[in-house]
């Protein structure tokens, strides 16, 4: 590093660089959607993310395999019906959980910070759908993998946490470098 510095310092003595050149390459930071950088109008919206991948992912795979410890599940596999209606009904449920956490979060982002919808909420509750069906994939994934519920919140944990650390959602504006 200090190889690094020292070489900086002879190109400033020698003028290579001039002023001139330094002020034509100036970053400028453009916020199209969010012009006043106010905080709330990035943290609701992550919010709902880090709130659905956690209990959509953590509920499913605790909840199926609860089943195979209990040994329910396999009672439901000896029904008449088809393995992928008992899937399919073990996760309709988890995806109304997460449409009411949706517009809770939608209703509490309103009234506690004031925030405004621009768009269409029909469209909003729609695309919800694939996200909150991969994460129910996702919990579904790691119930089949685990063989008890240790295992299952182990690895939904080992999902979780790089997906919240590396979206962003727990660094301030602040911690943010100015050209970015």
């Amino acid at each position: 590093m200090d190889r690094f510095y020292r070489g900086y310092s002879k190109l400033q003595d020698k003028s290579l660089i001039s002023n001139k050149d330094a002020r034509l390459y100036q970053p400028v930071s453009l916020s199209a959607f969010n012009p006043s950088i106010n905080t709330a109008f990035h943290i609701v919206p992550a919010l709902m993310g880090v709130v659905l991948t956690m209990t959509m992912v953590l509920t499913t795979a605790l909840a199926i395999t609860r089943e195979f410890e209990r040994g329910t599940m396999e009672m439901l596999l000896s029904t008449p019906l088809q393995t992928l209606e008992v899937m399919i009904g073990k996760i309709v449920p988890y995806i109304l959980v997460g449409y009411v956490q949706v517009v809770l979060i939608l209703i509490l982002g309103k009234i506690l910070f004031s925030i405004t919808i621009k768009g269409s909420i029909i469209v909003l509750l729609f695309m919800c759908l694939p996200f909150i069906s991969a994460n129910l994939a996702m919990g579904l994934t790691f119930s089949t993998l685990a063989r008890n519920q240790l295992q299952a919140m182990q690895s939904t944990m080992f999902f979780l946490l790089p997906s919240i650390l590396l979206q962003g959602f727990m660094f301030p504006f602040q911690g943010i470098p100015v050209w970015a």
